[in-house]
C-alpha cells in the first residue's frame, strides 16, 4: 500500500470538531497511516504544546478564513468581522505558501478538512494537486445557522475543489443532497472509545442530576428551554447542571440567563458549572443528559452520555433524531418545557428504567459509534481517492 500522509485542516482547538480529528489522528496512526496538521490559532499554550506533540511537531497554528455568513454578531459588526478575517487570512490565500512548504517537506498526499465553513484546506489541495476530502460536520443553506453569501457560486466551488464531501450523519447527509451530486457524498458517522466510559449503574437512593452540554458562549445551544424545564420540575428537588464554557460576567446573554434562573427562583437547584476538560467526569456527575440544542448535525454529546450508560433526551430534530431511538435509549421532544419535563420525571422517577435505556444506549455506540469504525472508513476513503488519482493521472 502507498505510505499515506493526511494533512488535517482543524477550525478550531477546541470542541467536538477538534476532539474527533485528535482520535481520528491517533486511529490511522495505529493503521500506518501519518497526520499533519493545520490549527485556527487560538490554543493557550499549553493546548498547542499538547496538539503539536500529537503529530510530532507537524502543525501550523494559522488564522483561518471562515466562508460563511455572520449572521450569529448583530448586524454592524458582520462588515467589521468580515473585513477583518479578510485582512487576516486572505480568504485563504494569505497562508498558502507555509502550508505549500509543509505540504512539500513531509510528503503529505491526502488533505482532510473538517468542516465546511473554511476553504484553506481546499485551495492547498487544488494548488498542489492534491485529493480532498471536505468533512461536514453542518447543516447548510437557507434558514439555518450556516448560510453563505452569493450561494450557487459556493456551491461551485465547493463542488470544484472537493474529491468527496463526508456527511457526519444521515441527517447531514440528506441535506447536502439538496446541493450537491450524490456521487460527491458520503456518510461517515463520528465516532468515540466506548472503553474509556464507565457504565453507570443508576440507583434510586440519591438526588437526580439532570444535565446540559453547550457552551454558553454560544447563543444558539438554547440554554433557555432547559432552564424552563427545569422550572417546570422545580417542586421534584431535581438538581440541574450546566456544562460548558462561560463568557464574562457581564456578557448580556449569560446575564439573562442567569436573570431567568433567579425569577423562577432555581439558584439552589442549577448550577452554571463552566468548561469541563474531560466529559468522563461530567458523567460521573450526571443521571440523564437533556440536551435541548434543536438541529445539530451530530451531537456528540449524546454517543458520550449513550456510552456511559446515560439516557439521553433531545430535541426531535437534526443528529438527534438518528441516535436517539424513542423509548429505547432515551426520548425524542419536541421542543416544549412540558413535554421535556414529563419525559425527564420518567426517567427520574424509576432507576430501573435508567438502567435500562442506559444498556440500551451503549450497545447502539457499540454497534454504531466507534472511533475503530471510523478510522477503517476513512483509511479506505484515503485509499480509494489515491487510487484515483493514480488511475487518472
Amino acid at each position: 500500500m502507498e505510505n499515506i500522509h493526511v494533512l488535517h485542516v482543524l477550525n478550531s482547538a477546541h470542541g467536538g470538531s477538534a476532539l474527533s480529528t485528535f482520535e481520528l489522528i491517533d486511529e490511522l496512526k495505529a493503521r500506518g497511516i501519518k497526520s499533519s496538521l493545520i490549527c485556527f490559532n487560538n490554543a493557550s499554550p499549553a493546548l498547542s504544546k499538547s496538539i503539536s506533540e500529537k503529530v510530532a511537531g507537524r502543525v501550523l497554528f494559522i488564522p483561518l478564513y471562515w466562508m460563511n455568513k455572520k449572521i450569529r454578531a448583530v448586524w454592524w459588526k458582520r462588515p467589521i468581522m468580515e473585513m477583518l478575517s479578510v485582512w487576516r487570512t486572505g480568504r485563504g490565500h494569505k497562508h498558502q505558501a507555509r502550508i505549500t512548504e509543509l505540504v512539500n517537506r513531509e510528503g503529505i498526499n491526502v488533505i482532510h478538512t473538517s468542516t465546511i465553513l473554511n476553504p484553506e484546506g481546499a485551495i492547498a489541495a487544488k494548488r498542489n494537486k492534491l485529493p480532498h476530502v471536505w468533512h461536514v460536520r453542518e447543516l447548510i443553506g437557507p434558514k439555518t445557522y450556516f448560510q453563505f453569501p452569493k450561494f450557487a457560486a459556493w456551491i461551485d466551488f465547493v463542488t470544484k475543489h472537493a474529491d468527496c464531501l463526508v456527511a457526519n450523519s444521515s441527517v447531514t447527509y440528506k441535506n447536502l443532497e439538496h446541493f450537491f451530486h450524490p456521487t460527491k457524498l458520503l456518510t461517515i458517522p463520528n465516532g468515540i472509545n466506548p472503553e474509556l466510559f464507565s457504565v453507570k449503574e443508576h440507583r434510586s437512593d440519591k438526588p437526580i442530576v439532570i444535565g446540559m452540554v453547550g457552551n454558553v458562549t454560544s447563543r444558539l445551544k438554547n440554554h433557555e428551554l432547559f432552564i424552563e424545564t427545569a422550572n417546570m420540575l422545580a417542586s421534584e428537588n431535581y438538581q440541574f447542571k450546566i456544562y460548558g464554557e462561560l463568557p464574562s460576567p457581564d456578557d448580556p446573554y449569560y446575564l439573562s440567563l442567569l436573570e431567568r434562573v433567579n425569577e423562577h427562583g432555581l439558584k439552589d437547584n442549577l448550577q452554571f458549572k463552566g468548561h469541563y476538560a474531560s466529559p468522563f467526569e461530567i458523567m460521573k456527575e450526571i443521571d440523564i443528559l437533556f440536551h435541548p440544542t434543536p438541529n445539530e448535525s451530530f451531537g456528540r454529546i449524546f454517543i458520550e452520555a449513550m456510552a456511559a450508560g446515560i439516557p439521553v433526551v433531545g430535541i426531535n430534530q437534526g443528529g438527534a433524531l438518528e441516535m436517539i431511538q424513542d423509548d429505547f435509549n432515551g426520548y425524542l421532544v419536541n421542543p416544549d418545557a412540558k413535554e421535556a419535563s414529563l419525559k425527564l420525571k420518567k426517567l427520574a422517577q424509576s432507576a430501573d428504567l435508567r438502567n435500562e435505556m442506559g444498556r440500551n444506549g451503549r450497545l447502539r455506540v457499540e454497534e454504531k459509534y466507534t472511533v475503530n469504525r471510523v478510522g477503517d472508513q476513512v483509511m479506505e476513503l484515503y485509499k480509494q481517492l489515491l487510487d484515483t488519482r493514480r488511475n487518472t493521472a
